[in-house]
């Protein structure tokens, strides 16, 4: 008997947030063909296009390492993630399950938490706006940006010094893809965190403090996210490379 619809969002919930970091490793291998046991558990239907997708996975990552196989390797993971995060959108809509997750006062390590499982799902970029991001942002988020996945981060003016020292010596040392862009002071006030420019969550505090001062909550935005979008990436696009 399949599983409800419900039940394999939360898995797939947990498994993305749970990605092995390094796509190489035997525990990668075990993390493909879990997801696809998930899904099939759900829906054989689907479970027939992630079978497929696990044999491409599989054959790349056993066809002996060069650049070629590399990109090929890379290729077909990302397109298995992307699918999976594709079928976790599509069981969500239909749930109404949408992250959603509140946070009392102090609750700091919960919060940053529930930012690393959505930033670890990432495949290919991670944007986030944040007016009061500062130094201790880039040693808490980046280390855990997946490996190729650009990171871009747009704040305020009075940030950029501090901000773009620390970034710059992470930068150098793992080197990571990362991009900071700043606009006038008091012209940003959102708090969001788009992935793969798909999803989008909202942030009640920033992203630096968390729940530190007070209760917040960190919320999937679903019917205007593809507006919220296009708006950062437009603000991106005219800020200031810092």
């Amino acid at each position: 008997m399949p599983i409800p619809a419900e039940n394999c969002a939360a898995l797939l919930r947990e498994a993305l947030s749970n990605r092995p970091s390094d796509p190489w490793s035997p525990e990668a291998m075990d993390w493909f063909a879990d997801v696809t046991g998930i899904v099939t558990a759900y829906s054989k239907i689907e479970g027939v296009k992630f079978s497929s997708l696990l044999g491409q996975v599989t054959a790349a990552a056993t066809a002996g390492l060069s650049p070629i196989t590399s990109s090929m390797t890379m290729n077909s993971q990302t397109q298995f993630i992307a699918q999976a995060r594709s079928l976790l959108t599509q069981l969500q809509f239909s749930t109404n399950t949408f992250t959603t997750r509140q946070l009392g006062a102090g609750e700091v390590h919960d919060y940053f938490e529930e930012v690393r499982q959505l930033i670890v799902g990432a495949t290919r970029d991670i944007l986030f706006i944040d007016p009061y991001i500062d130094a201790t942002f880039v040693t808490r988020y980046l280390p855990q940006i997946p490996q190729g996945v650009a990171v871009r981060l747009l704040t305020a003016e009075r940030q950029s010094t501090a901000l773009r020292q620390s970034l710059d010596m992470f930068r150098a040392q793992h080197g990571t893809s990362a991009e900071m862009r700043v606009v006038p002071d008091r012209s940003l006030h959102d708090r969001h965190l788009i992935i793969d420019g798909r999803e989008v969550y909202q942030s009640g505090a920033s992203f630096k403090d968390g729940a530190r001062n007070a209760p917040t909550s960190i919320n999937q935005i679903v019917d205007v996210a593809a507006e919220l979008i296009r708006a950062h990436e437009t603000r991106w696009a005219g800020a200031r490379v810092a």
